[in-house]
């Protein structure tokens, strides 16, 4: 049987994540916004797939930084829970939709 994890790994574990979820969202979004000002690119198939792939990267990124704060309040072993049942919800569906 495993140790619960401390205070300073529930830490890392939850905010670890976060720069690379702003990362890939801030990249993503620039993607998006290249296609968005070039309509000559959304003819081709290629550059169409690309922007709906970006679209669902965007919407995973912001789960990824969402992250804790959707886990109830009061969960043990988790770092910056702050959320309900219905973040917790949301954010495991739009993830696993996503995925």
């Amino acid at each position: 049987m495993t140790a619960a994890p401390n205070l300073a790994q529930q830490r890392a574990l939850a905010y670890s994540p976060k720069p690379f979820g702003a990362l890939s969202l801030f990249a993503s979004t620039y993607v998006i916004r290249h296609l968005v000002r070039h309509p000559d690119k959304t003819k081709r198939l290629y550059h169409r797939l690309i922007g709906h792939m970006n679209v669902s990267i965007v919407v995973r990124s912001l789960a990824i930084l969402w992250g804790n704060w959707a886990v109830p309040e009061g969960t043990p072993n988790v770092a910056g829970a702050v959320g309900t049942v219905q973040t917790c919800t949301v954010q495991g569906f739009l993830s696993e939709l996503l995925s």
